[in-house]
């Protein structure tokens, strides 16, 4: 900006100069004509035109067209604003809190509805499931000898894998023992996805060779990778103990990536064969029990496969063979009785806000009516400025002034008042969204349900922005404008009664935007406040869960004499007032 404006005078004076030259020349050749040397000076200006004029007309060749207008609209405007700091406070502080509440809601909304998996083709992705009328919306998981066998049985699919999601003690980011968030998975659980390594390799079919190998292969997030070993490269190859068993870091899964349950963290992925390791000690092999529905399946559908032919096929290919081998079960599991495997769309994973849909949606609106009021009362604001520079404004076009210009004046004054509100937006979209996470979280998750603002949200707080300035800027103008200069000019007396009476118009309209905008806002507060401050029988605050492994201890004393330990402990501790 420094170089522009010093570069831009230097060209000026040279310019000044250069004109300055031509002027005595030709005052020289007039005084040789006879005249006077006062009177040849007053010809040759008279002759060479208006200097000021030329300057001007040679600038707008020479400098930049489309950078030397918006520079100096913006400092016309930067100093306009100064002279108003209440009103730039107040429309800033007003467009913040609609752009930060309608940015932060887009947040949650996205990450609930629109956002998929960030994985190759992901909408070649399905989850199958078993539904019957015990279970007709989200369906029952699958056994594990029923996940193995349907690849071979369903053409449609072009790959299947096992995905369970369970807690294993490890070392977290402060090398403290504690329960950490995994995915027991499929060797194949990352071909079927399409994903690839930030570091090291994945799992592989060689990594479920053996049930009990001496040390696991693992998998981390690269979110854990990150908090734990800061990127360290170093990592991979490291030895670590999960839930009492020797392991080795293989790999780290790519930026983004967050399994199949995006929103809530995933730190590690080990081979499924762990799952034994995890059962309850005595009980039968969870990979080979047939009424063990709850493995979470993931198929690819081949290419130019519908959803809907892969689902009207699967019926045909599946329903004798899946009632036959549901059958010796359903004495003990009646609901599984009339069962049949359906595929469902997987592109979003399995959704932790998917039931939060349609009031976030409808949150949105609200929220967006919200900002459209805003914009309403800070454009009667800008309107009322407006209104008492009409006269400035009448002035200018008597002389010349094009009325486009004065728009974009005024519409590069409602741009800085609006990028200043999207400025203040983004920490109040940043706490917004931290405390929708928390809120969104259900009872007895065990991982609080994250967000991730990324360049969308900016996106649509730049479209927002884009907004508020047409609404705020040009409304007003133009109305402000469309007067007749000459008649603006003659009646002084009615100029003074005119504001008079539009500012009490403004300020009804004022009250009526104020009032609305707050009935909206109180509203939503009272609604969250009912469904945050509901009566949960106990106090929820401060109120943690402990977790402990309890799978490999045979006896039932073992197991008591380990609860009592943890209570007696927990009791003592000094920041834990009861247990």
């Amino acid at each position: 900006m420094r170089w522009f404006r010093n570069n831009r005078h230097s060209t000026a004076e040279e310019l000044r100069e250069e004109m300055e030259s031509h002027v005595l020349e030709k005052a020289e050749a007039f005084e040789l004509e006879g005249m006077s040397p006062h009177e040849a000076l007053k010809a040759a200006r008279r002759s060479f035109g208006n200097q000021a004029l030329l300057q001007d007309h040679a600038q707008e060749i020479w400098e930049n067209r489309l950078l030397s207008p918006i520079l100096t609209n913006f400092r016309f405007a930067f100093a306009q604003l100064k002279r108003a700091p209440v009103f730039v406070g107040t429309a800033i502080l007003i467009l913040s809190l609609g752009i930060g509440a309608n940015t932060a809601i887009f947040t949650v909304l996205y990450q609930a509805i629109f956002r998929t998996l960030p994985v190759h083709n992901p909408e070649g992705l399905v989850f199958v499931t078993m539904t019957g009328p015990k279970y007709p919306a989200r369906g029952l998981g699958l056994s594990y000898p029923l996940l193995s066998n349907l690849a071979s049985r369903h053409t449609d699919l072009e790959s299947v894998s096992g995905w369970v999601h369970d807690r294993v003690m490890a070392p977290d980011e402060e090398d403290h023992e504690r329960s950490l968030s995994a995915m027991l998975v499929t060797d194949n659980a990352f071909d079927v996805l399409g994903v690839r390594p930030e570091r090291g390799r994945l799992l592989t079919p060689e990594d479920n060779e053996q049930e009990h190998p001496p040390v696991w292969p693992v998998v981390l997030s690269y979110n854990f990778w990150s908090a734990k070993y800061h990127r360290d490269p170093a990592a991979i190859g490291e030895r670590i103990t999960i839930s009492g068993q020797q392991a080795q870091i293989v790999g780290v899964t790519p930026s983004g990536f967050e399994g199949i349950t995006p929103n809530v963290p995933t730190q590690m992925y080990i081979p499924m064969a762990f799952l034994n390791i995890q059962g309850d000690a005595g009980r039968e092999d969870p990979l080979h029990a047939e009424d063990l529905f709850g493995f979470t399946t993931v198929g690819r559908l081949r290419e130019g496969v519908t959803l809907k032919e892969a689902n009207a096929h699967l019926q045909e290919t599946t329903a004798k063979w899946l009632r036959h081998e549901l059958q010796p079960y359903v004495s003990r599991h009646p609901a599984i009785e009339g069962m049949s495997l359906w595929m469902t769309s997987a592109s979003r994973g399995q959704q932790a806000l998917e039931d939060y849909g349609s009031t976030l949606t409808l949150l949105q609106v609200l929220m967006m009516s919200a900002l459209v009021f805003c914009c309403i009362n800070v454009a009667g604001l800008q309107l009322a400025r407006t209104l008492e520079r009409s006269h400035e404004f009448a002035v200018r076009v008597a002389l010349g002034a094009n009325r486009s210009h004065l728009v974009r004046q005024c519409l590069m004054e409602a741009l800085i008042v609006a990028v200043g509100g999207a400025a203040l937006a983004l920490p109040i979209t940043f706490a917004g969204t931290h405390m929708l996470s928390n809120f969104l979280t259900k009872p007895g998750a065990g991982e609080i349900v994250v967000l991730h603002p990324d360049w969308r949200m900016f996106a649509v707080a730049g479209i927002f922005t884009v907004l508020c300035t047409v609404v705020v800027g040009i409304v007003p103008v133009l109305f402000a404008t469309n007067a007749n200069p000459a008649s603006v000019l003659k009646a002084k007396s009615s100029m003074k009664r005119q504001p008079a009476i539009a500012s009490k118009v403004l300020l009804a309209a004022q009250i009526a935007v104020t009032f609305l905008l707050l009935t909206t806002a109180s509203f939503y507060w009272r609604t969250l406040r009912q469904i945050y401050g509901e009566d949960l029988g106990y106090n929820p605050k401060h109120v943690t869960e402990v977790a402990a492994e309890f799978q490999r201890m045979q006896k039932p004393e073992e197991i008591m004499s380990t609860y009592r330990r943890m209570l007696h402990q927990l009791n003592a501790h000094k920041d834990i007032s009861s247990a």
